[in-house]
């Protein structure tokens, strides 16, 4: 167990402190690069507390306070516990925190918006090329365009020509769909257009729950909210004085992973500043080398100029030997070592091995760590299939990645929108059933209070009884599939008369029509918007949804963090943030559909410059990974890659040292 620390590494490590409190003092922003393990975070923390102790009386007279934006809900529930009470700080993620600094200035918010909306049709109508009498007919039958959308091709083209539509508008029956649903949309946002403009819609709304646009409706998705709040501090000299005024201080965790449009908005406020010299501390605290998301900024010194670089060297987690593996992947100018004496007495092993004998592989390794539930091995693997398999959900997962949707442009993203534990990541789609096996979670928790349940803000007291008698029911009910459950709770929405109930349902839903069939019709939409002939697809969908529920509940529980086993199987891009005693990390040549990912690296491991600008980018992402991923270990650390390694051996044993054979 590591425990000794020498008095220099101490007095050296306090130094650093001494170095950003100054930089606070002085209104020097601040870059402040820490790898892994080595205490950013408790850094971050002195440096709040410094400032509490230090600027409390003063900030209390002027009213003003700390805002301290994080990137997950888990960092920001970490950074309040160790805090402690105080009104001083506000500790947010970074979207609740722009919609904090943003919200209250609606009239300036509506105004961006029109001009967003203006700007959207005009990128529409240049797509669309319609007579006007031809576009005056589908808004005419715009109802019967989405009642009729699931029909086989042969049916809707003769159920939309009985409606009045053209023949040869109906040639392609997908491209009349987009054609459609185009000119419905344009429709919508003129209606949002001359509503604003009456003044009948004053207001922008964003829910962290429910990320997609509704733009004429006037909500906003978590990506235009940030957009919108670059666009109102950019035009606004007066709203920059005013969070500069209020926010002396402003410290961003994690910064590589922060989205390029806070960095800017952080940059437009520290150039502000100087401007009325009225002094700003921008602190921003993380790694560029865990960058691994795929929205990231990554490095942030040309979007915010003029800060001052401190690097933290010391490791407060894990033993030598692994700290030794992790400077050689990382390669640069942090080269970490243990703050502690006796940080000897790690183990690094390097494998290769086969798919085949990955499960023996595991198996040996419970026995030789002894593992139990309570001290269990820690098993990173880089596909999802294999997490969605050992994990107990692989249907859902097969299901979601062989669609259109996730095997298209969007393909990178079925690892973090489908398997992400935070909110804000998980993709529009799989959050509609995440809702709905939250909901069911809930209810089924003797200990869960109503209030848990409800996500509207007011409750009408007459329907409190009413409303858990109703929940009660679910109770009583024995469901063996998804789709039955849906059905229960869809039977129950049109039966009752509650209004409470009916509208907790429809937040969960959010879509249009509350129904298994509208659950259908908005997979069959979403996940395959460009198929023309969806027949087999229906089936597809129908076939998931009367899947055992089960399944729905390994995944909720995998999401959730809830899984109790003597080996917990990890994503790589899950584990950021956590440390393991013992881990193992599972690698191949490819990632997603980069047959080269993790060989690249290898290959060019010391050859980095003759690689062109794409290939450096693919590269130094493969690096992050890899780099976040070994440094969970603490004391015990064997890599088994199942592919050929025969072309990049040499580099392999530069960084991993001797190559075992299982």
């Amino acid at each position: 167990m590591l425990k000794n620390i020498s008095k220099e590494n101490i007095k050296q490590e306090k130094e650093i402190l001494k170095n950003l409190f100054s930089n606070i003092d002085n209104y020097q922003s601040t870059l402040f690069n820490a790898g892994a393990g080595a205490g950013k975070t408790y850094a971050l923390i002195e440096c709040l507390k410094y400032i509490i102790k230090k600027y409390e009386k003063e900030l209390k007279i002027h009213n003003r306070k700390i805002i301290c934006i994080t990137y997950t809900n888990v960092a920001a529930k970490e950074i309040k516990e160790r805090l402690g009470n105080t009104e001083l700080i506000k500790v947010s993620t970074i979207h609740e925190r722009i919609w904090e600094l943003i919200k209250i200035y609606q009239k300036e918010l509506v105004e961006i918006h029109l001009e967003n909306i203006k700007i959207e049709i005009k990128k529409i109508e240049e797509k669309i090329e319609i007579k006007k009498e031809y576009r005056d007919k589908i808004l005419e039958i715009k109802g019967n365009f989405y009642s009729n959308e699931n029909l086989k091709s042969k049916e809707y083209r003769k159920k939309m020509e009985q409606l009045g539509i053209p023949d040869g508008l109906l040639k392609n029956v997908n491209n009349f769909k987009i054609l459609a649903k185009n000119i419905i949309k344009v429709e919508n946002y003129k209606l949002c257009i001359q509503k604003i403009e009456k003044n009948e819609y004053k207001e922008i709304t964003y829910d962290p729950l429910y990320n997609s646009d509704r733009l004429y409706k006037m909500r906003i998705s978590h990506d235009t909210l940030l957009k919108y709040g670059y666009l109102i501090i950019e035009k606004y000299s007066l709203l920059r004085k005013l969070i500069i005024d209020q926010y002396p201080y402003i410290f961003i965790d994690e910064y590589q992973d922060t989205d390029e449009k806070i960095v800017k908005i952080m940059n437009l406020l520290d150039i502000e500043s100087k401007r009325i010299n009225n002094p700003v501390f921008i602190g921003y605290f993380g790694d560029y080398v865990q960058n691994i998301y795929e929205n990231g900024v990554g490095r942030i010194e040309n979007d915010h100029l003029e800060l001052k670089k401190i690097n933290k060297i010391y490791n407060r987690r894990s033993y030598s030997e692994i700290i030794e593996v992790a400077n050689k992947i990382r390669n640069d100018e942090v080269n970490q070592k243990s703050i502690y004496t006796d940080s000897f007495g790690g183990n690094v092993e390097f494998y290769k091995g086969s798919k085949e004998k990955l499960e023996e592989f595991l198996r040996k390794n419970k026995r030789i760590y002894n593992t139990t539930k309570n001290k269990p091995l820690h098993c990173l693997l880089l596909t999802n299939r294999m997490i969605a398999s050992f994990a107990g959900f692989e249907k859902l997962y097969e299901f979601f990645s062989k669609s259109e949707y996730y095997s298209g442009v969007n393909y990178n993203q079925l690892n973090t929108e489908f398997l992400s534990n935070e909110a804000e990541k998980m993709g529009e789609i799989p959050r509609l059933l995440y809702r709905i096996m939250r909901f069911k979670n809930k209810i089924e928790n003797s200990s869960t209070f109503l209030k848990e349940i409800i996500i509207i803000k007011e409750l009408h007291e007459r329907n409190i009884v009413q409303l858990r008698e109703l929940i009660n029911l679910f109770s009583l009910q024995k469901v063996e599939t998804f789709l039955e459950y849906i059905d229960l709770i869809c039977k129950i929405y049109d039966e009752t008369n509650n209004n409470d109930y009916k509208v907790i349902i429809g937040k969960i839903f959010d879509i249009k029509e509350i129904s298994a069939q509208g659950i259908r019709s908005y997979l069959l939409e979403s996940l395959y918007p460009n198929l023309e002939d969806k027949t087999e697809k229906i089936i597809e969908i129908d076939d998931i949804l009367k899947e055992n529920i089960n399944e729905y509940e390994n995944w909720f529980d995998y999401i959730e963090d809830n899984i109790k086993s003597d080996i917990i199987y990890h994503t790589y891009h899950g584990t950021k943030g956590l440390e393991f005693e013992n881990v193992i990390v599972v690698m191949e040549n490819n990632f997603g559909r980069d047959k080269d990912y993790f060989k690249r690296f290898f290959k060019y491991y010391n050859k980095r410059d003759k690689l062109d600008e794409n290939d450096r980018e693919k590269f130094e992402k493969a690096r992050n990974l890899l780099y976040v991923s070994v440094t969970r270990a603490i004391k015990n650390l064997k890599i088994f890659y199942v592919d050929d390694i025969s072309e990049f051996e040499d580099e392999i044993k530069k960084i991993f040292g001797e190559i075992k054979i299982f």
